[in-house]
């Protein structure tokens, strides 16, 4: 028995072992079924997905979208982040705002998130700003 054995058994008793070993599984699980039992057209195995990513990040247009989105994402982070910060202090700080606030923030939080969207879009447009706004209620408000 080599010193990396029990390091190696170590690791697979530990969560983070577990995970990664689940994730593999699904993986070969993935690349199996795409290859022998699945139309390829259907679903592609992962290890022609993997090499076919740089034809898709060379492809016109792609870098921009994608720098487009991480923008909005990192907006829409920041803005949850603030308001979060500032309503949660404001709400737990205070009993008074506690009592007045919570049922609503409550009430809120039970909605899904997903039915909020169609009002962002009315409101704000098919653009950057509905992204963002869907992406800070989601942030403040995160799905269950």
């Amino acid at each position: 028995m080599t010193p990396a054995t029990p390091r190696f058994r170590q690791l697979l008793r530990s969560p983070f072992g577990a995970r990664i070993g689940v994730i593999a599984l699904l993986f070969c699980i993935w690349e199996i079924a795409a290859r022998w039992w699945i139309d390829p057209m259907f679903l592609s195995p992962p290890s022609r997905v993997f090499t076919s990513l740089s034809a898709v990040f060379e492809t016109r247009g792609v870098p921009a979208a994608l720098r487009l989105t991480f923008f909005e994402l990192a907006v829409a982070f920041v803005l949850s982040v603030i308001i979060g910060l500032v309503i949660g202090l404001a709400v737990g700080l205070q009993p008074f705002a506690r009592r007045s606030f919570m049922p609503i923030i409550l009430l809120i939080y039970a909605t899904p998130q997903i039915t909020i969207l169609p009002l962002f879009i009315l409101y704000f447009g098919i653009g950057a700003a509905s992204k963002i706004a869907f992406g800070v209620s989601h942030g403040f408000f995160p799905s269950s």
